[in-house]
C-alpha cells in the first residue's frame, strides 16, 4: 500500500544564548510553517528507489538508515514537492526525519526521533526543526553544551526541545525568497561563516533572554500579537541574528526599513536568505505584500502557522 508523508518547514528567529557562560550554547528559537513542505509518496520495495525530487540527499539518507539497522530490502520513495534548499528553512531536517520515519514504519522498526536524527546528522546546531517535524508550533530548543564548541563546531547529540506552545492558526505567514542571492550552502560552510562570531557580547545574550522571557512568551501565551511582533522585531538587531542579517548586508536592510511601516512581525529565517512577515490580519496581509512586490526576483510564498507537524495519509 503506497502511502504519503506530509512535512513542515520551519522559520528559526534567534538564538538566546551565544556566550556559553553558563555551559550551555544557543537556545534556538522558531516556528513551524505549513509551507514550502516535503510530499513524498513510499511503499516497500525490494530495493531502495528514489524518484522526484532530492534525489541524492534523500538516497544518502535512506542508505544510511538501512546500513545502520543493516536491513535487507529497501522502500520507494517519490518527492513530489520539496522545501527549497540553503534558504534558511530547515529542508534537509524536514528530508531525514521524514525518510527516518517511513522507513521505521515500513519495515516495523521501534525508534525514538532522536535516534532518526543521529543516524542521519542532524538537530546538531539546533533543536527547532526536529520539533517542528513532530511537533509543529513554537519551540524554544535546550542547546547543547559548551565544550562541544571548542573542538568541533557540530557536537554529535542532537538537541531537545525545552518549550513548545501552538500559535494561533489565522496568524499568516509571507515568506520572501530572493533567487539571485546564494545561502549557506553545507553545514560546514556555515560554521566558517558564523564559528569566528562566536561568543556573542553578554549584554546582548541578556537583553535576548528579557525580551523572550517578558516579552514574547507572554504574547504567545496570550495571544497577543501587537507583543509578540514588537518582541521579534527587537530580536532581530541582536546577538547571532544580527551577524547573520549583516553577511547580507544593505540588501535586507532596506526590505526592513520597508516592513517597519506594516503592522507585521518580521525577520531573516536562520542564516537566511529567506525573509519571513507575520501578519494577524487581511489588511496587513495586503500591505506587507504589496510591499514585497516591489522587489524583483523575489519568489513569494504564503502560508500559516503549523501546529501539528508532520502527517501521513493513505495515497488514493
Amino acid at each position: 500500500m503506497m502511502n504519503t508523508i506530509i512535512t513542515p518547514s520551519r522559520i528559526h528567529i534567534n538564538s538566546i544564548d551565544m556566550t556559553g557562560n553558563y555551559g550551555r550554547i544557543g537556545l534556538g528559537f522558531g516556528i513551524a510553517i505549513n509551507e514550502p513542505r516535503f510530499c513524498i509518496d513510499f511503499e516497500k520495495s525490494d530495493e531502495i528507489i528514489i524518484e522526484g525530487l532530492e534525489i541524492s540527499r534523500a538516497k544518502q539518507y535512506a542508505e544510511k538508515l538501512y546500513a545502520y539497522f543493516g536491513l535487507n530490502g529497501g522502500i520507494k520513495l517519490n518527492i513530489y514537492e520539496a522545501i527549497p534548499p540553503h534558504v534558511g528553512l530547515g529542508s534537509g531536517t524536514q528530508l531525514a526525519l521524514a525518510i527516518g520515519l517511513v522507513i521505521t514504519q515500513v519495515e516495523k522498526i521501534s525508534i525514538d526521533v532522536l535516534t532518526i536524527a543521529k543516524i542521519t546528522g542532524r538537530s546538531y546546531f539546533s533543536g527547532v526543526g526536529m520539533a517542528s517535524f513532530f511537533k509543529g508550533g513554537f519551540t524554544i530548543d535546550s542547546g547543547y553544551p559548551f565544550e562541544f564548541i571548542r573542538e568541533n563546531f557540530y557536537h554529535k547529540i542532537p538537541i531537545k526541545p525545552l518549550i513548545n506552545y501552538n500559535l494561533p492558526e489565522n496568524w499568516r505567514i509571507i515568506l520572501a525568497i530572493p533567487e539571485r542571492i546564494q545561502g549557506f550552502c553545507s553545514r560546514e560552510i556555515e560554521a566558517i561563516n558564523i564559528h569566528p562570531l562566536i561568543p556573542i557580547p553578554r549584554h546582548e545574550t541578556q537583553e535576548i533572554a528579557q525580551i523572550v522571557l517578558s516579552k514574547l512568551l507572554p504574547s504567545i501565551v496570550n495571544k497577543d500579537f501587537m507583543n509578540f511582533s514588537e518582541a521579534i522585531r527587537l530580536t532581530n538587531t541582536l546577538g547571532l541574528k544580527r551577524y547573520e542579517i549583516e553577511i547580507y548586508g544593505e540588501y535586507v536592510h532596506k526590505i526592513f526599513e520597508d516592513l517597519q511601516n506594516y503592522n507585521c512581525a518580521f525577520g531573516m529565517s536562520s542564516a537566511g536568505p529567506t525573509i519571513y512577515i507575520i501578519v494577524d490580519n487581511p489588511d496587513d496581509f495586503k500591505s506587507a505584500l504589496t510591499s514585497l512586490n516591489c522587489y524583483k526576483n523575489m519568489k513569494i510564498i504564503d502560508t500559516i502557522i503549523n501546529n501539528s507537524g508532520y502527517s501521513i495519509r493513505e495515497k488514493n
